[in-house]
């Protein structure tokens, strides 16, 4: 439906880029490259794969634009360096997933509406990101029959269940008994992000998530370490459970 929708719209680019992902491959790839740049041979060692098999895999993502092949030259080097990947910034968010605008519609609209003036804008937001939060860490503990929410729960059937179902792929960088740092990339509003980041970014979604750690615990407190609106490649959070460990800093 996503490639139709595509076609229809006379968005081949976006067509493209659905089947640029296409791939349990490639998106195990992009997994491990959101954990840092990586040259093939740890990209093999990493996925279990075969060279060549990369290799091919790793085209097809440069060739969408989702990823970036560079070479570091370091000191004391013997050699040629082998090729490296990373990431690119706001390369995967462009169109993947498909996104729809409806529910950051109506919060702009209703913003409008109410003609604020602009020292009050990011405040709405801000309240709209975070009533959004809260309802949907409510209605995954319903549906997952969740009582009360820990680091491996959370990881379990927030991270790992939830988010991939509604379109958004996320990599746990360090869990422990009372901490989860986590990185996404993708971001369901990222078009607009990378516009209005004061609203989008520090506004919506610092809401959102401050809704979503409020509802899993009143120990709970998040932290936001590195943002796809402001030009890195990645967005990247903390949640840290303090009762677990020191107070958030």
């Amino acid at each position: 439906m996503a490639l139709l929708e595509a076609e229809e719209t006379g968005s081949s680019a976006l067509a493209e880029a659905f089947q640029a992902l296409g791939s349990d491959v490639r998106v195990r790839i992009l997994k491990e490259l959101l954990r840092g740049e990586r040259d093939t041979s740890e990209l093999v060692g990493a996925t279990g794969l075969r060279s060549g098999s990369i290799r091919y895999h790793l085209n097809i993502l440069v060739g969408e634009g989702l990823v970036k092949k560079f070479i570091r030259h370091q000191e004391g080097d013997v050699g040629r360096p082998p090729i490296r990947y990373r990431l690119r910034p706001a390369g995967i968010a462009q169109g993947i997933p498909l996104r729809q605008y409806r529910l950051l519609s109506e919060v702009l609209l209703g913003v409008i509406r109410r003609s604020l003036p602009p020292e009050e804008r990011g405040k709405e937001l801000y309240a709209a990101g975070k009533q959004v939060g809260r309802a949907l860490i409510e209605a995954v503990a319903t549906v997952a029959d969740v009582t009360e929410w820990d680091p491996d729960l959370f990881v379990r059937v927030f991270l790992q269940d939830a988010l991939p179902r509604m379109g958004s792929l996320t990599t746990v960088m360090d869990q422990t008994e009372g901490v989860v740092r986590y990185r996404a990339m993708t971001c369901p509003f990222q078009e607009l992000a990378l516009k209005l980041p004061s609203m989008i970014c520090d506004s919506f979604d610092t809401g959102f998530h401050e809704g979503v750690a409020e509802k899993l615990g009143p120990q709970v407190r998040h932290k936001r370490l590195a943002c796809i609106g402001h030009g890195d490649p990645y967005c990247e959070y903390r949640l840290r459970w303090e009762e677990h460990g020191e107070e958030e800093t």
